[in-house]
């Protein structure tokens, strides 16, 4: 397996699609956000294809994969919490198909998730994820420390929304802490804001 890390590029969309459905199939927080248990891969690889479609066109957001595509991380710039106003409405009639009577409870997520996002410089992870049949042979960490060797040398902070708790003590192992609480909806699963400080050389 070829676990050197490169930018990804829009023709490997699909293959990305692919590795973030099968990395996110029982997610609790996307779980929860589209209904009771595990969603369909169809829509879950509809979501996908919105976001990666949206990441292609912002040359500031960083998508890194593998040769094999088997992993894809999605990290945002310094000052990007998010999805715009611009980009919520462009998105609006495919997200309200996609996530339909559940898209009020997706709405006060998001709403969440941007009232506790921190105010200090840093770069955002906005998500990883490698494909099941992949995890456990190092790409998980390759795509981390692409980007966190960067933050390390420009003396930038990173962070995350760990919405598997599965996950913590990988992310635990790459240096970030947990950082307080995010004001959830009701009924939505654990959701923890984790946080890195730069490492000194």
């Amino acid at each position: 397996m070829d676990n050197d890390v490169r930018a990804a590029v829009p023709e490997d969309r699909d293959r990305l699609v692919a590795a973030l459905t099968d990395a996110f199939a029982t997610d609790p927080v996307l779980s929860w956000m589209f209904g009771a248990g595990p969603p369909a891969a169809s829509r879950l690889t509809r979501l996908f294809e919105i976001v990666l479609a949206e990441e292609f066109r912002k040359p500031a957001h960083l998508v890194e994969t593998t040769e094999d595509a088997n992993g894809v991380a999605i990290w945002f710039d310094v000052g990007d919490a998010g999805m715009s106003n611009g980009d919520i409405v462009r998105n609006a009639p495919k997200m309200l198909s996609l996530f339909r009577t559940k898209m009020p409870r997706v709405l006060r997520l998001m709403a969440a998730m941007d009232a506790g996002h921190p105010k200090e410089p840093h770069r955002y992870l906005y998500f990883v994820g490698v494909r099941a049949a992949a995890q456990g042979t190092g790409i998980g960490a390759s795509l981390l420390a692409s980007v966190l060797d960067r933050c390390d040398t420009e003396g930038l902070p990173a962070y995350l929304e760990n919405s598997n708790p599965a996950n913590t003590a990988f992310y635990a192992r790459h240096g970030f802490v947990e950082r307080g609480q995010v004001a959830l909806p009701e009924g939505a699963p654990p959701f923890v804001p984790m946080w890195r400080e730069p490492r000194s050389a």
